[in-house]
Protein backbone atom coordinates (compact mmCIF):
# COMPACT_ATOMS: atom_id res chain seq x y z
CA UNK A 1 0.00 0.00 0.00
CA UNK A 2 1.54 3.34 -0.96
CA UNK A 3 0.04 6.71 -0.67
CA UNK A 4 1.70 10.09 -1.72
CA UNK A 5 -0.23 13.41 -0.33
CA UNK A 6 -0.83 16.46 -2.50
CA UNK A 7 0.19 18.50 0.52
CA UNK A 8 0.38 19.10 4.05
CA UNK A 9 -2.60 18.05 5.82
CA UNK A 10 -4.73 15.03 8.03
CA UNK A 11 -5.62 12.13 6.48
CA UNK A 12 -7.75 9.54 7.36
CA UNK A 13 -6.57 6.05 6.50
CA UNK A 14 -8.27 2.75 6.37
CA UNK A 15 -8.04 -0.72 4.87
CA UNK A 16 -10.74 -3.14 3.67
CA UNK A 17 -10.19 -6.45 2.77
CA UNK A 18 -11.55 -9.04 0.49
CA UNK A 19 -10.99 -12.83 0.70
CA UNK A 20 -12.01 -14.91 -2.08
CA UNK A 21 -15.31 -15.75 -0.73
CA UNK A 22 -15.65 -11.52 -0.86
CA UNK A 23 -15.93 -11.38 3.24
CA UNK A 24 -14.78 -8.60 3.93
CA UNK A 25 -12.85 -6.95 7.29
CA UNK A 26 -12.38 -3.14 7.85
CA UNK A 27 -9.55 -2.15 9.93
CA UNK A 28 -9.66 0.47 12.54
CA UNK A 29 -9.24 4.17 10.61
CA UNK A 30 -6.35 6.11 11.74
CA UNK A 31 -5.36 9.38 10.82
CA UNK A 32 -1.98 10.75 9.46
CA UNK A 33 -0.80 13.83 9.66
CA UNK A 34 1.34 14.86 6.89
CA UNK A 35 3.66 18.24 7.96
CA UNK A 36 5.16 20.25 5.13
CA UNK A 37 8.51 20.32 3.62
CA UNK A 38 10.89 23.92 3.96
CA UNK A 39 11.94 24.01 0.74
CA UNK A 40 16.02 23.55 -0.41
CA UNK A 41 17.51 26.16 -2.50
CA UNK A 42 20.35 25.90 -4.98
CA UNK A 43 22.25 28.56 -5.16
CA UNK A 44 25.77 27.43 -6.62
CA UNK A 45 29.33 27.38 -5.59
CA UNK A 46 31.08 30.29 -4.90
CA UNK A 47 32.89 32.15 -7.71
CA UNK A 48 35.22 34.98 -8.67
CA UNK A 49 34.18 37.99 -10.67
CA UNK A 50 36.12 40.67 -11.89
CA UNK A 51 35.08 44.38 -10.82
CA UNK A 52 32.48 45.85 -13.43
CA UNK A 53 31.53 42.18 -14.65
CA UNK A 54 27.99 40.94 -13.84
CA UNK A 55 27.40 37.99 -11.86
CA UNK A 56 24.41 35.69 -14.40
CA UNK A 57 23.48 32.31 -13.04
CA UNK A 58 20.83 30.26 -12.71
CA UNK A 59 19.80 28.50 -9.67
CA UNK A 60 16.90 26.00 -8.63
CA UNK A 61 14.80 25.03 -5.50
CA UNK A 62 13.08 21.48 -4.35
CA UNK A 63 9.91 21.56 -2.77
CA UNK A 64 7.47 18.45 -2.89
CA UNK A 65 4.18 19.96 -1.68
CA UNK A 66 1.74 21.37 -3.82
CA UNK A 67 2.61 25.31 -2.30
CA UNK A 68 3.62 28.49 -3.98
CA UNK A 69 7.03 30.17 -3.72
CA UNK A 70 8.26 33.69 -3.17
CA UNK A 71 11.46 34.58 -3.92
CA UNK A 72 14.25 36.96 -2.83
CA UNK A 73 17.89 37.65 -3.08
CA UNK A 74 20.22 40.07 -1.70
CA UNK A 75 23.43 40.42 -3.60
CA UNK A 76 25.70 41.44 -0.60
CA UNK A 77 26.83 45.07 -1.80
CA UNK A 78 24.76 47.15 0.48
CA UNK A 79 21.71 46.89 -1.86
CA UNK A 80 19.41 44.65 0.75
CA UNK A 81 16.85 42.62 -0.05
CA UNK A 82 15.28 42.43 -3.70
CA UNK A 83 12.30 40.40 -5.16
CA UNK A 84 13.10 37.42 -7.31
CA UNK A 85 11.06 35.80 -9.85
CA UNK A 86 10.58 32.07 -9.63
CA UNK A 87 9.58 30.11 -12.51
CA UNK A 88 7.21 27.00 -12.80
CA UNK A 89 9.86 24.77 -13.57
CA UNK A 90 11.52 26.00 -9.14
CA UNK A 91 14.61 28.00 -11.19
CA UNK A 92 15.14 31.61 -10.92
CA UNK A 93 18.08 33.57 -12.94
CA UNK A 94 20.05 36.02 -10.50
CA UNK A 95 21.84 38.90 -12.79
CA UNK A 96 23.90 41.79 -10.39
CA UNK A 97 26.76 43.80 -12.15
CA UNK A 98 29.38 44.52 -9.36
CA UNK A 99 31.17 47.78 -9.44
CA UNK A 100 33.84 47.30 -6.36
CA UNK A 101 36.36 44.26 -5.71
CA UNK A 102 35.22 42.51 -2.10
CA UNK A 103 33.67 39.59 -1.50
CA UNK A 104 30.15 39.31 -1.43
CA UNK A 105 27.56 37.02 0.40
CA UNK A 106 24.76 36.57 -2.16
CA UNK A 107 21.44 34.99 -0.30
CA UNK A 108 18.28 33.29 -1.77
CA UNK A 109 15.24 32.77 0.08
CA UNK A 110 12.06 30.91 -1.05
CA UNK A 111 9.07 30.45 0.85
CA UNK A 112 6.23 28.88 0.58
CA UNK A 113 2.59 29.65 1.55
CA UNK A 114 2.57 27.76 4.42
CA UNK A 115 5.46 30.34 6.08
CA UNK A 116 8.60 28.11 5.69
CA UNK A 117 12.08 29.11 4.46
CA UNK A 118 14.64 28.04 2.80
CA UNK A 119 17.60 29.62 1.75
CA UNK A 120 20.88 29.04 -0.05
CA UNK A 121 24.24 31.11 -0.12
CA UNK A 122 27.37 31.79 -2.12
CA UNK A 123 30.30 34.31 -1.95
CA UNK A 124 31.11 36.29 -4.68
CA UNK A 125 34.80 37.45 -4.89
CA UNK A 126 34.73 40.58 -6.80
CA UNK A 127 38.31 41.12 -7.82
CA UNK A 128 39.95 44.48 -9.43
CA UNK A 129 41.03 43.60 -13.16
CA UNK A 130 44.65 43.11 -13.92
CA UNK A 131 46.69 46.35 -14.29
CA UNK A 132 48.33 47.27 -17.65
CA UNK A 133 51.82 48.10 -17.82
CA UNK A 134 53.01 50.52 -20.36
CA UNK A 135 56.37 49.84 -22.62
CA UNK A 136 59.02 48.45 -19.94
CA UNK A 137 62.78 49.29 -21.41
CA UNK A 138 65.45 46.95 -20.72
CA UNK A 139 69.07 48.49 -20.07
CA UNK A 140 68.83 51.92 -22.41
CA UNK A 141 66.44 50.60 -25.06
CA UNK A 142 69.43 50.13 -27.64
CA UNK A 143 69.36 46.83 -29.46
CA UNK A 144 70.77 43.88 -27.25
CA UNK A 145 73.21 41.54 -28.71
CA UNK A 146 72.83 38.70 -26.09
CA UNK A 147 69.38 37.53 -24.77
CA UNK A 148 67.53 38.85 -21.47
CA UNK A 149 67.30 35.67 -19.57
CA UNK A 150 65.77 37.02 -16.12
CA UNK A 151 63.70 40.35 -15.94
CA UNK A 152 62.16 41.46 -12.60
CA UNK A 153 58.92 43.81 -12.42
CA UNK A 154 58.22 45.06 -9.13
CA UNK A 155 54.56 47.12 -9.06
CA UNK A 156 53.94 50.00 -6.90
CA UNK A 157 50.59 48.87 -6.10
CA UNK A 158 48.89 45.56 -5.06
CA UNK A 159 47.31 43.94 -8.17
CA UNK A 160 44.68 41.27 -8.00
CA UNK A 161 44.33 38.35 -10.09
CA UNK A 162 41.20 35.70 -10.14
CA UNK A 163 41.81 32.45 -10.04
CA UNK A 164 40.84 31.23 -13.11
CA UNK A 165 43.27 33.75 -15.09
CA UNK A 166 45.28 31.36 -17.44
CA UNK A 167 47.57 33.93 -18.20
CA UNK A 168 49.16 36.56 -15.53
CA UNK A 169 51.69 38.35 -17.32
CA UNK A 170 52.65 39.04 -20.91
CA UNK A 171 55.73 39.95 -22.26
CA UNK A 172 55.56 41.56 -25.90
CA UNK A 173 58.47 42.59 -28.28
CA UNK A 174 58.93 44.92 -30.46
CA UNK A 175 57.98 43.01 -33.22
CA UNK A 176 54.54 42.25 -31.48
Amino acid sequence: IHFTPDDNASYVVSLTVTDGSNATGTATSETVTVTNVIPVVGAGANLDLAAGGTLTRTGSFVDPGADTWTGTVDYGDGGGSQALTLNPDKTFNLSHPYGAAGTFVVMVTVRDNDGDTGVGTFSARVVSPPSVLGPAQVNDGSTQRSMVKTLTVTFSTVVNLPTDSATAFELIGPTG
